[in-house]
Formats: C-alpha cells, structure tokens, sequence
C-alpha cells in the first residue's frame, strides 16, 4: 500500500479534503452511491461512509483491497476495465479517480466508459499531479528528468498532464468541466517529495522565467459532467487555455475573514471554472504591473482618496471597475460611532466610486434597493457557509448541557434578549457563551457568560463545531442599516448543526422557514423567552430544525451560488479579453503626503485598535509596508 493517509478535512489545501467537499455539495445532504478507483486500504472512502453514503471500492493491490473490504460497502480486486466488465448493472451518482488517471494506458476510453454507470446526473471527481510545476522545471532546467517513489514523477506514472492537457483530455473524453481546484504547494515541498534534489540557482531562475500563475499548482482537482449535445464550449476552451479574463480585488487587508467570503473563495471559484486568474492584493501593496495585469478591479467596501485616485487612472487606461459593498456605510446606525469617523472623512469618495463604477457588487436585495439610484448596474453575489467538519451532534434535554450562543464580530443591540437569557439561565442553569463585544455587554448585564474574544471566521467555524447541544441567539434591531446586513451567522451556526432563534427581521425571515428551519421572534422579552425555552426543552425539535437549516444552506446558500453571480457580473463588463488595453497607468502622486501622516497620527494615536493594527501591518510587510499605509490612509 504506497498510497495511504488520514483525512485532515480541516486542511483545505489538499486533494483528499477538496475531493470530500465537492462530493458533499453534490449530495446536498442526499445518500449517494459512489464508486472510488484506487481506493487503496479504503480509508477515503470510509470518510464518505462516515457520511452514509454508499462507497464502493476497485483496487488492483490484494493486500490493500482486503484492507479496504472492512471499510466500504463493496471491493473488486483488480483494474477497473475489468470491474466493468464483470458489474455491467452497476451505477453511480459518483465516480472518484484519486490519483489514478495518470496511471492508466488509455485514460480516455475509461472515462467514455463511466458514462454507462451513471445515475441520472452522475458525474467525475478526479485529481491528477501538475507536471508543470516551478519544481519540474527547475529539474528540466538542469537536464534531467528523475524518477521517484511518489509525487508527480512517481514511477508508475504513465501520463503526465499540464492544467490545460487535463482539461483537454476530459474534453476528449466527452466531459464538460464543472470546477477545477488547484492544490497548491512550494518548490520546497515538492523537492523534498520528490526528491529532486534542485540547486537553488535552477529554482530561482524556473521561477524568473515563469510567466503563468500555474507554477505552485501541485495537484488539481476536477469535477466533471458528460457533455450535453449543442453544449456552448467557451467556457472549457477558457479553462483549457487558461486564458481567460484576469481580476484583481484592491482590499484593505488581504487576510480578513471578510475578503475570503466575498472576494477570495468565490472569485477563485470562477476563476477555476473559467479559465480566469484572480489576485487579492492590498490597496497599500501593489505595482504598475499588478495594474496592467487586471482586466477588472474590485474595490472593496470603504473608499479613500488613494483609492478613488487609483479608480480614475484605471478608467482613464479603460480598465473595467467594481465597487464591492456588503453594507450600508452611507447610512451608519447610532450605535456603531466607532466607524462614523472614517466614513464621515470617506463618504464623498464612496459616493464618487459607486457612481463611477462600471458595476456595483452587494451581498442582498435590500443593499441592492437602498444604493440603485447611485448606479443602475447593481448585482447581487450573495454570502454563504460552506460545510464544517465535525463529530456527530449530540441533542439532549439536560439543561446545564445547553449552550446559548451569542456571538458578532462587531457592535451589535442586544437589549431585547438580556432580561430573556437572565430569566432562562436562573430557571435551567444553561451555559451562555459570549463571542466577540456581546460577551461584554452580557457579563456587565448580570449574566454568567463563558467568553471568548473576536476571532477570526475560519476560528469561529471550527468552535461552532466543537459544541453540542448549542442554540444560536441571533439578535438584530430592525433598522434600514440592518436590514440590509446578510444571513451569514445564520449560515454558519446551520452548516455547524447549530438550531438558530433569530430576530423576525431581514435579512432572517428570507430564509427561515419559522418552527422548520429556525425560530423567527419578535424582539419582545417574553417572545424570547419562550422561544429559548421551547427548544431548550424540545431536543427532537433542535434536532429537526438543525437539519433542515443545513438542509437548506447547502442547497440555496452555497459558495457556487455566489461565484456564479460573480460570473454574471463579469460577463456584464464584456471585456474583450483579445483587445486588452495597453495604456500606461500611473500611480497617484505622493505630494502633500506629509500632512496627511500628521493627519492620520493625530486621528489614531489614542486608539488601541490602531496600535493592534500597526502591529500586524509591520509583522506582514514590515515598517515600509505601514509608512505606505499612514500615506494612502
């Protein structure tokens, strides 16, 4: 058994965890019937088993297939042109190649082959080593081409393929791609698992010379339907080619939770599926070439006079723009004074930015309404939850096992549930668990609270998944500001398999089915209190409405929802991606710039929020980096 590992799930840059997911959002919560091609000692498999669907096994290795018999649901020793010979009434909504095409004489007339055992709808989930990786040709730069046990010239290896040639040897094959995920690791790592054993001269000079954004792809992983006949193929000739339309998200940090939901995740999903390149980049930290790279810039959310500047250049040289927005800053609630100051100094550059945009991106309708008669070229790319790895949830009625959950990254009203929580707490002793600036205003109010400080998105998921026997509390005031927030709370605590009680307000009632997938309060005190009551008590029905709110997530709030609005925005700008424009951009000037570091100094020196900020800003791109930031602030 060469081949054999343990699935990190949580590792998300890694083949087996990207096979596990696509295969989950094929099902959306539905038992598939699957069938793994080199399923090994089956411990892949067992993790699709673990979820209940139905996994069956090929595997050429007799020792690993009587491994793999004790985990899966059925095992064939031998090849898979064989297995299809002796099982012609077999089908499959999944067919899963891990690490195997490479291995088979003709790969082509296999996967023509799977077409006859597919369920209606069935499909391939593949991946396959990238032999164009820097590494490899930093080795061929040196004039060689060596062998090994494992990784991309593993020994046994009898195709090799580049992004575009696997692309195209589905196509060959009959099948219309549906995603592509590149795995995506250092020249370092590969060297080490392949044993290339690379001189540092070979590996910086295969990086200088490597112009495409494909050179640390290591592995891909592809999702594939058969092809339809008449089916439009612009899209798979893009993702064969790699060529197509090229974005670049302008963000004030480019590590905030914020910018993975609404730019990273879902723009690099359409950018796999369509042959196109994404760059986050830092409004801060970029060059002219990172300009002349773009066809599209998204700036995302605030707007200062460094960035307007930044915009009108890029129309100037006739690049296309997007202004990202996913609240309403023009229209601030009292109770968040502490972003009042910048949108104040900031407003007159949104305003300018939303009008001038060829575009505007927002995360609901309602953002939508409140913003159309700035520009008419409005376009929904909604949030979403993707899944959480977790055990299985435990539902029981013991009160002091019940975790009330109140969390926000941000100030949030919640005085209408305080007198609710102290009440129920005082009757059934449940735990209260206080995430971010609630947990404050909850232990200042009396009640006993476990806290935990304002973490990062991907720390929220992972402790959402560490609870049993949890409720969401989701307050929200019914003000226009937040009434045009998104769900994504609510997301997430159902994609954990946490129940949720949520205000009866937008964005909630959109997509809470009351009783069903969520309880829907009036932010009354005794309509509160009953309503955490009754579930406290009720564990059959947090059992209920946590499945059918995940249920429900994965089918209409998932990450392909919003990369493809993204795509529908994109195809809107009809950029001619064979007339790209060549026009020299300049940076703003740097005159006056002193008064505005003394500007900027005066503003933040007595803000503990700016000192935390300075420190990560130094830590990422050192004292440069945060002089360059006080200058564009």
């Amino acid at each position: 058994m060469k081949y054999q590992a343990k699935i990190v799930l949580e590792n998300k840059n890694n083949s087996h965890t990207l096979a596990f997911d696509q295969i989950q959002k094929i099902s959306s919560g539905r038992k598939l019937i699957i069938l793994e091609v080199g399923c090994s000692s089956g411990y892949f498999g067992n993790a699709l088993m673990e979820q209940g669907h139905e996994v069956w096994g090929v595997e050429p290795d007799a020792i690993a297939a009587e491994e793999a018999r004790k985990k899966l649901s059925f095992v064939h020793t031998g090849f898979i042109e064989d297995f299809f010979t002796r099982n012609e009434n077999a089908r499959f909504d999944v067919i899963v190649f891990g690490d195997v095409l490479e291995h088979l004489v003709d790969p082509v007339l296999v996967l023509q082959c799977c077409k006859k055992f597919f369920n209606l709808g069935g499909c391939i989930v593949a991946s396959v080593p990238n032999v164009a990786h820097i590494a490899i040709r930093a080795m061929l730069l040196e004039g060689r081409w060596d062998y090994s046990d494992l990784g991309i010239l593993d020994r046994t290896h009898l195709k090799f393929y580049t992004r575009s040639s696997l692309a195209a040897l589905f196509a060959d094959a009959g099948y219309a791609l549906t995603s592509i995920d590149p795995v995506r690791i250092s020249v370092e790592q590969v060297d080490e698992i392949c044993n290339l054993n690379l001189t540092k001269k070979s590996i910086a000079a295969a990086v200088d010379f490597s112009k495409d954004t494909c050179g640390y792809d290591f592995q891909y992983v592809i999702t594939a339907k058969p092809r339809m006949e008449g089916i439009d193929s612009e899209t798979e000739h893009a993702a064969l080619n790699g060529e197509g339309l090229r974005v670049v998200c302008m963000v004030h940090s480019t590590d905030s939770s914020i910018v993975d939901i609404r730019l990273r995740n879902p723009l690099n999903l359409w950018a796999n599926c369509n042959g196109g390149g994404c760059r986050i980049l830092s409004i801060f930290e970029h060059t002219i070439s990172d300009l002349e790279w773009g066809d599209a810039f998204v700036f995302q959310r605030d707007c200062n006079d460094y960035a307007a500047s930044i915009i009108r250049q890029l129309k100037l040289a006739g690049k296309k723009v997007v202004f990202e927005l996913d609240d309403l800053l023009l229209n601030l609630p009292p109770f968040l004074p502490h972003h009042q100051v910048t949108i104040n100094q900031n407003k007159k550059f949104i305003v300018e930015a939303l009008k001038t945009a060829d575009a505007v991106s927002v995360s609901t309708t309602e953002l939508a309404k409140q913003i159309t008669s700035l520009n008419k070229q409005l376009f929904v790319t909604p949030n979403y939850s993707e899944s959480i790895s977790r055990h299985a949830q435990q539902f029981t009625t013991t009160p002091d096992q019940i975790k009330l959950i109140v969390a926000s990254s941000d100030q949030v009203l919640i005085d209408f549930i305080l007198q609710p929580l102290k009440m129920i707490q005082d009757e059934f002793s449940v735990v209260v668990i206080g995430i971010g600036p609630p947990s404050k205003i909850l232990i200042e109010s009396g009640i006993k609270t476990r806290r935990f400080e304002t973490m990062s998105h991907k720390e929220f998921k992972n402790l959402l998944a560490s609870f049993d026997n949890a409720i969401g509390i989701i307050p929200l005031d019914d003000s226009l500001f937040s009434s045009c927030k998104s769900a994504v709370k609510y997301f997430d605590y159902s994609m954990a398999g946490i129940p949720s009680i949520c205000s009866n307000v937008l964005p909630y009632k959109v997509h809470i089915s009351n009783e069903k997938s969520g309880i829907l309060v009036e932010n009354e005190t005794e309509d509160w209190y009953l309503a955490i009551k009754k579930l406290v008590l009720n564990a059959a029905m947090r059992e209920d409405i946590a499945r059918n709110a995940r249920q429900s997530v994965e089918q209409n709030c998932n990450l392909a929802t919003s990369a493809n609005a993204w795509k529908t925005l994109i195809d809107s700008l009809n950029i001619d991606i064979n007339k790209r424009y060549s026009s020299k951009i300049n940076l703003p000037s740097n005159r006056g710039q002193f008064f505005k570091i003394l500007k900027w100094s005066a503003l933040h020196l007595f803000r503990h929020g700016s000192y935390a900020k300075a420190y990560s800003t130094i830590k990422r791109h050192g004292l440069v980096g945060l002089f360059r930031r006080v200058k564009r602030a």
